[in-house]
């Protein structure tokens, strides 16, 4: 009952209301069922009376439906483990009662990853009732409810107690799997007592590990480390997830042979390690490529190329002393750097003086041409030269010699047959017995 403004003033003592709590009752006929039904009136007559009897009563109720692990092969009659793919959920006396999933016969069987363990609840729904006397919670007397056994044979059997609290812990497991067994008598279903077993999954699995690692852990702390290094590493259990990263043993057993022994993996992750050597890598790359255009831009400055023209020019100096170019000079436009066959012939041209200069015995002579004039001394006598104007013959159609090559002695038949494709503004020369030179002239392309 709650307070008023109806409320008699005869009951003034009574302004906070009167209620009592009675969901041990509803326990017993309502919780660990799918539905059940309450008469108020038997709840009045079976249950505390905390108000006046010309009251009125009335019942308030909250509840909570809750899913149960149910088993695909329904009803269990195996007599095999059952295996339950949740990592949490309830394990209800009434599913074992109505399927035989869950019971002696069939346990449940759950299963966790190795390194984690398994946490029981005990809902008892059965802690008063008016039909039976029930035992203390300090008498030595086990109303069992539940039996455990651990998938390791060296791990003993568990006895699950009911009858001490509505909500208690029952067991924690040693390993990673448990078979739970559900003590319920089907013969007497309407007498049977109902709870629920609440499992759940625990903790973080061991991390799988490649070869030459060891791993130590307990609850929610681990060290793991390298055996053929010193490098460890911790990690911290959160819920079901580890907290760290575990590095690489063959990096860290490189130790101070590679880069990333620098980092020996203790206080930096792996991942942020390779970051880092990657971005130093990036860095030396561009400052190598950085000094190397540098240093090239200075040495072009110090050093500029020499064009092709340039080149001519120079070799123009160097050979200057020997001979003279013949034919249309430079500053008439004509480019020796695009004209190969004018430094061919110029040098041709050379070689054929050099083989007509006298002997150290004989007068010099010296042969200027200049027009149709020369000049002669001693007493070596030099052929008057005349030079008539071009002649130029296409590549389909050669004009062979009529007589001796221009500059060279009869009795010089080694240079007869040799012919040379010269600068198309070459002249050709005559003597003076009016003889053309043998010399043909092709145009270059």
């Amino acid at each position: 009952m709650q307070p008023s403004h109806c409320l008699n003033p005869q009951y003034g003592h009574m302004s906070m209301g009167c209620k009592a709590d009675v969901r041990s009752y509803i326990d017993q006929w309502c919780s660990g069922r799918s539905r059940c039904e309450v008469q108020v009136s038997k709840l009045l007559h079976h249950g505390p009376k905390p108000c006046p009897m010309d009251f009125r009563s009335y019942l308030q109720v909250s509840y909570e439906c809750v899913p149960v692990v149910q088993s695909a092969s329904s009803p269990c009659a195996r007599h095999e483990p059952v295996l339950v793919a949740a990592r949490s959920g309830f394990l209800s006396s009434l599913v074992s009662l109505q399927t035989g999933c869950g019971s002696i016969d069939s346990p449940w069987l759950v299963r966790a990853r190795p390194g984690q363990k398994i946490n029981i609840t005990l809902w008892d729904f059965a802690i008063m009732t008016h039909r039976s006397p029930r035992p203390a919670a300090s008498s030595p007397v086990c109303l069992v409810y539940a039996i455990i056994k651990e998938s390791a044979s060296s791990v003993p059997t568990q006895t699950i107690c009911g009858g001490k609290s509505r909500q208690s812990h029952a067991y924690r497991s040693l390993g990673n799997s448990v078979e739970v067994r559900l003590v319920v008598n089907r013969k007497k279903q309407d007498s049977a007592l109902h709870f629920l077993m609440y499992y759940e999954v625990i903790g973080c699995p061991d991390p799988a590990l490649s070869s030459g690692h060891w791993f130590e852990r307990d609850d929610h702390k681990a060290v793991a480390g390298c055996e053929n290094s010193d490098a460890t590493w911790h990690l911290t259990c959160n819920g079901n997830t580890w907290i760290g990263t575990i590095g690489n043993c063959s990096f860290a057993a490189a130790g101070g042979s590679t880069v990333l022994g620098l980092f020996k993996f203790s206080n930096i992750s792996q991942g942020m390690s390779i970051i880092i050597i990657v971005c130093v890598a990036v860095f030396v790359g561009l400052s190598v490529l950085l000094v190397g255009i540098i240093y090239l831009k200075r040495h072009f400055e110090r050093h500029p190329p020499h064009s092709p023209r340039d080149q001519d020019y120079a070799i123009d100096s160097l050979e200057g002393a020997s001979y003279q170019p013949v034919g249309k000079p430079r500053d008439a436009g004509v480019d020796g750097g695009s004209n190969n066959y004018y430094r061919t012939w110029q040098l041709q041209q050379q070689q054929q003086q050099q083989q007509l200069l006298p002997h150290d015995s004989q007068p010099s002579t010296l042969a200027v041409h200049d027009g149709n004039s020369s000049a002669t001394s001693g007493n070596y006598k030099q052929p008057s030269i005349t030079c008539s104007e071009h002649v130029y013959e296409s590549p389909t159609f050669e004009r062979h010699a009529d007589g001796p090559i221009c500059g060279l002695r009869d009795d010089d038949s080694s240079m007869r047959t040799k012919y040379f494709v010269l600068d198309p503004d070459t002249v050709i020369c005559r003597t003076g017995d009016d003889r053309t030179l043998g010399t043909r002239f092709v145009p270059a392309v």
